[in-house]
C-alpha cells in the first residue's frame, strides 16, 4: 500500500485528480509561452501576424491586471505573507476583449476575502 501511494505522488497532479501543473502558472506566463512558440516558428502571412498580434495584446493586458492585483493583495503570484484583509489570490476568470484582429480571452485574476472588494481599474478603463 505505501508503494501505491509513493508512486500516486509520482503521477501529475490531474491524474490524480488536482490542479494541472499548467494551470499553476500566471495567465501572463502562458501567454508569453505561446507567444515565444509562434515567434520561433517564424511569422507568416495573414493568420500567424494575427495570431501575433492578439498574443501581444493578450500579453500587455495579462501583464497590467496582474501588476494591480499585485499591488492590491500586497504581494505577488504564491508569495505570502499578506496584511489581515488584504484578501487572497482567487484563480482566473476568462474575458474578452473585442478588436478589429477579432476576440481576445484573457485571464483576470480574482481576488477572495477582502476588507473591500476589488475592482480593477484596467478593466473599468
Amino acid at each position: 500500500m505505501l508503494g501505491m501511494q509513493a508512486e500516486d505522488r509520482r503521477l501529475a497532479p490531474a491524474a490524480r485528480g488536482g490542479i494541472p501543473v499548467e494551470m499553476r502558472i500566471p495567465a501572463s506566463e502562458r501567454t508569453s509561452q505561446k507567444l515565444n512558440e509562434l515567434l520561433t516558428q517564424g511569422i507568416a502571412e495573414g493568420d500567424a501576424r494575427s495570431e501575433l498580434i492578439k498574443l501581444a495584446v493578450r500579453k500587455i493586458v495579462e501583464e497590467a491586471l496582474e501588476a494591480e492585483v499585485a499591488e492590491a493583495v500586497g504581494r505577488g503570484y504564491y508569495e505570502n505573507g499578506a496584511a489581515p484583509g488584504a484578501g487572497y489570490r482567487n484563480g482566473y476568470r476568462r474575458s474578452r476583449l473585442r478588436t478589429a484582429e477579432g476576440a481576445i480571452e484573457y485571464g483576470v485574476p480574482q481576488v477572495a476575502d477582502r476588507t473591500e472588494p476589488f475592482v480593477s481599474r484596467v478593466r473599468a478603463g
